[in-house]
């Protein structure tokens, strides 16, 4: 029984170690520039941790891409699509057969 015991603590450790992933690989940071009279520019900055990355917006064919949706509000117009800035990555993936788009590292969209 004692033998079980300490069998069944060592598994339930080892699983705690094997299940062990990171939470938060991408920091994201935002910032509002005044551009005018009530004119303002949403800057949003990823920093990404290594051997991860973030899709762009046009990620390529059946694969889920980055996307900003901002909730309505009748005192604010938004105008314009959000732009990117980075170095984007364009990868062939033979596993999906499909051109990935995304960025390493960091990437900005304003």
């Amino acid at each position: 029984m004692k033998k079980e015991a300490i069998m069944f603590s060592i598994l339930i450790l080892f699983y705690g170690f094997v299940n062990a992933q990171i939470e938060s690989p991408v920091k994201w940071n935002y910032s509002i520039k005044n551009t005018g009279a009530k004119t303002y520019e949403l800057h949003f900055a990823a920093m990404i941790d290594a051997n991860w990355h973030v899709y762009s917006q046009n990620a390529g064919e059946e694969i889920v891409s980055t996307a900003f949706k901002f909730l309505a509000n009748p005192l604010v117009k938004f105008e314009g699509d959000v732009l990117e800035s980075g170095e984007l990555k364009k990868v062939y993936d033979p596993n999906l057969r499909l051109t990935l788009n995304f960025y390493s590292d960091k990437v900005e969209f304003l």
